[in-house]
């Protein structure tokens, strides 16, 4: 039995020429309801090259949903809160466990990490990124919010935070909430917001370029 399980993913490998390198992973975790083929498309609006996109697939299989619906944890009513809390854990879990295998797979133990995800994903990015003691060159939450409270024990991350002043599934002021509160414990946050719902725009995607670029 394999003691450190990871999720299903997919992995979009950049054609290194001559004696460069993968210059970085970007770890990409999708939204509720959806799967690892969503984000993975990303990668061809992102203007940046020898990047290796690695898109993961939630654990949680929602019935409800369609066949290829998953989830990193449940949505449900407050009374269910230990149940939710469990989820994310051990989501996180997993996630850093095929991080690790990722690393060992692509031989990119000493690679810059950012780690990217879109509404659920983007809460499931932060919170591994604010309480895990793996290293993360960057992390983006675009139409997310915090599920973590932040604390002093990390500081100074690089965080893309990006929302849309017409989401009306997380509402804008949840993109002012994590802002105002990872700038108070110290980390670098690229603020952006779009006139926009709860989506991915071009313009997002523009400027997440720029501040990828600007990381490292």
């Amino acid at each position: 039995m394999n003691k450190n399980p990871h999720l299903a993913y997919t992995s979009i490998v950049p054609e290194i020429k001559g004696n460069s390198s993968i210059r970085r992973v970007i770890i990409l975790l999708h939204g509720y309801g959806s799967n690892m083929k969503d984000l993975a498309s990303l990668s061809e609006y992102i203007e940046d090259d020898d990047n290796l996109y690695v898109s993961i697939n939630a654990p949680i299989k929602l019935v409800d949903f369609g066949a290829q619906s998953f989830a990193w944890f449940e949505i449900g009513p407050i009374e269910d809160m230990e149940q939710r809390k469990y989820s994310v854990q051990k989501s996180t879990d997993l996630i850093l466990n095929t991080i690790n295998h990722i690393i060992n797979v692509f031989n990119t133990d000493s690679t810059p990490i950012v780690l990217a995800g879109f509404s659920q994903g983007g809460m499931m990015a932060m919170n591994i990124a604010l309480t895990s003691d793996q290293k993360f060159d960057g992390v983006a939450a675009l139409s997310s919010r915090l599920i973590t409270n932040p604390s002093n024990k990390i500081n100074n991350l690089n965080f893309f935070i990006s929302h849309g002043t017409k989401d009306n599934v997380i509402d804008i002021s949840e993109g002012h909430n994590t802002r105002d509160l990872l700038e108070k414990y110290g980390h670098n946050v690229k603020y952006k917001e779009y006139d926009m719902g709860h989506e991915i725009s071009a313009d997002c995607l523009t400027d997440f370029t720029i501040w990828l670029k600007s990381i490292n």
